[in-house]
């Protein structure tokens, strides 16, 4: 829901990066003009101190874990899914291709995009 600046540190919300962002331009920091990164963790980035554990914490409290878009197969995040299994809870994994956890999902679809968008339909919110 935040994008930050590398160089200076500011922040914007994804309220204000997104319109910028759907004209397929990149968002920039309005302090230094420098590229906004989103403040997720991309592959092969290092997680922030504590990530990890509050992930697998969560996971493990809940009765319904989405996985979207993950092979499941990066360790150690791929086996976060597993508390939430251990803890009786259920998965729901929609990604292209299949994934280790696949037989024990509750349900598990290909589309990411017709998923959403079905869901919107459903809950007649506009994603475009």
């Amino acid at each position: 829901m935040t994008h930050s600046c590398g160089q200076c540190g500011k922040g914007q919300t994804f309220a204000e990066v997104a319109p910028v962002v759907r004209r397929r331009e990149l968002p920039r920091c309005l302090g230094c003009g420098r590229v906004l990164k989103p403040d997720i963790t991309f592959f092969g980035e290092m997680l922030p101190p504590g990530a990890l554990e509050d992930a697998f914490e969560l996971a493990g409290s809940v009765d319904l874990l989405l996985v979207l878009g993950s092979s499941l197969v990066v360790q150690p995040a791929a086996s976060v899914p597993l508390a939430t299994l251990a803890n009786g809870g259920r998965l729901a994994i929609v990604n292209m291709g299949v994934t280790p956890l696949d037989g024990h999902a509750s349900g598990r679809w290909d589309d990411l995009d017709a998923e959403f968008r079905d869901l919107a339909r459903h809950f007649s919110i506009a994603i475009d």
